[in-house]
């Protein structure tokens, strides 16, 4: 019989304590692969809290791949492999489709579902203004000379703390480096890496991605998907060096990587010295199911992680500010090569983010924006059942990875859909194919990748009346 003694702490429900409970004996063996485990209804009696307690701890770990369901038989531990426990230096080896946004479109645009958005008047401006005063008139040192190259010491504190709570990544504000948008950061990040290196990344993935590191003279290799995220079979033979991946939710798929793909990953960085995995987790705070995918960070004991987000999804487009977590070993190298790097974000924003941070309004704007959007992706849904043409049609139609982020694929069984979307965009509504994204050749099958960050829930009714249109006359 399998027992916890799950109690609420500060911070902690006591769904996510079970949840804690069993990845630890799942990882640590005491849980084997293929074990049943209890029913929820046996499960909750043994441990004496309610059915709901355990389905949501269930269908957490299973989001993550601890557990597998299988249908009227319950659910099974997952085969994770040993996590690692070496460390190793860091030595680097002997030197030796439209983008995001970017999609033409000559007819007027009433609705757009490809560029990211933030829906009018959800930035917090109130408080930010007002922040901004306060940080104006306060007569602080800071106000005196630039900010450092890594970024304002107060912000990188913050960082520090939020990505401890939030995501599992401990680190120290000294691991932290603050950039002027992602794209910036992957500059930064690539000084760590040797001329004619090879970086793995996703395929199809974000177009922008490639090309920068295509522009600083790095080899790119493309690494299919499926719906676990990237698959690691062809890392040997591509020769890469590092891989640069969104484990907790791949864009565009939506695909999330199960642990024993992680661990798998892991694995690869620690056959040699030198190897970097770059975690892009560029909108984990939306995942619109149960909690936060962990980081891939979080599980990384040999230091070959580079954690990267940014604050552009959570607060708004226009404030570039992003940045990375250097595993501790990497900080000093960092130091050396990127020394020279002033900081690219003006010292008064970075005050204000940090405030904005300590003070809880952070916390409190995205969990109002995770409300504003699961509405939106409800209504939409909800809109796209209640306007199909027949029961046939909406048998027809398939919507994968609603959960984990902000937009959804969208099939449907018999359309072209490279056809839809020019129907689509001749009424108005902007969308995009999944092979738009291919970056070297597409094996999966295509679909439409649905953003819904803009919309608002009473745009959902529209939205989803033009689409049905779209798919009958293409």
């Amino acid at each position: 019989m399998i027992s916890y003694t799950l109690e609420k702490g500060p911070g902690i429900s006591l769904y996510e304590s079970l949840c804690e409970n069993l990845r630890r004996d799942i990882s640590l063996g005491v849980l084997k692969p293929g074990q049943k485990l209890p029913s929820k209804r046996e499960f909750a009696r043994q441990l004496g809290v309610s059915v709901i307690t355990v389905e949501r701890a269930f269908e957490q770990l299973q989001a993550e791949g601890y557990v597998r369901s299988r249908p009227r038989q319950g659910f099974f531990v997952c085969e994770i492999p040993a996590r690692l426990s070496v460390t190793l230096p860091y030595a680097p080896a002997s030197a030796g489709a439209p983008a995001f946004g970017g999609q033409q479109n000559d007819c007027p645009v009433r609705f757009d579902m490809v560029a990211p958005a933030m829906p009018q008047g959800s930035f917090p401006a109130k408080v930010w203004a007002r922040l901004g005063r306060d940080a104006l008139l306060d007569p602080a040192p800071w106000q005196q000379k630039s900010a450092p190259g890594q970024g304002m010491p107060e912000l990188r504190e913050a960082i520090a703390s939020l990505v401890r709570t939030s995501r599992g990544v401990v680190c120290t504000p000294e691991q932290v480096v603050v950039g002027a948008g992602s794209q910036h950061l992957y500059q930064l990040c690539s000084l760590l890496f040797e001329s004619g290196w090879t970086i793995g990344i996703e395929d199809p993935g974000y177009p922008r991605l490639a090309d920068t590191y295509r522009g600083l003279g790095y080899s790119v290799a493309g690494l299919p998907v499926d719906d676990q995220g990237m698959i690691l079979q062809g890392l040997a033979s591509c020769g890469a060096q590092v891989v640069h991946v969104s484990p907790s939710h791949h864009f565009p798929s939506g695909a999330v990587m199960p642990v024993a793909r992680r661990m798998e990953l892991l694995s690869w960085a620690a056959e040699k010295p030198g190897r970097l995995i770059v975690e892009d987790d560029y909108d984990c705070e939306f995942r619109l199911s149960g909690r936060p995918i962990p980081s891939l960070q979080s599980i990384d004991s040999a230091g070959s992680v580079i954690y990267m987000n940014t604050f552009s999804k959570t607060l708004a487009p226009w404030i570039r500010i992003a940045y990375m977590i250097l595993p501790a070993g990497l900080v000093e190298e960092y130091r050396r090569r990127a020394g020279f790097v002033l900081s690219t974000v003006s010292a008064l924003d970075q005050v204000v983010l940090a405030r904005f941070i300590r003070d809880g309004h952070y916390d409190r704007h995205v969990n109002r924006m995770r409300t504003r959007y699961r509405s939106v992706r409800d209504a939409l849904l909800g809109s796209l059942e209640a306007h199909a043409p027949s029961a046939q049609a909406m048998g027809a139609l398939r919507v994968r990875h609603e959960d984990a982020g902000l937009f959804f694929l969208m099939e449907f069984e018999g359309a072209n859909l490279t056809d839809v979307r020019e129907t689509l965009k001749a009424k108005g509504v902007r969308v995009a194919c999944l092979s738009e994204y291919a970056i070297a050749s597409l094996t999966c099958p295509d679909a439409l990748v649905i953003n819904y960050s803009g919309l608002l829930p009473e745009q959902s009714n529209q939205v989803a009346c033009l689409i049905w249109e779209a798919i009958q006359e293409s």
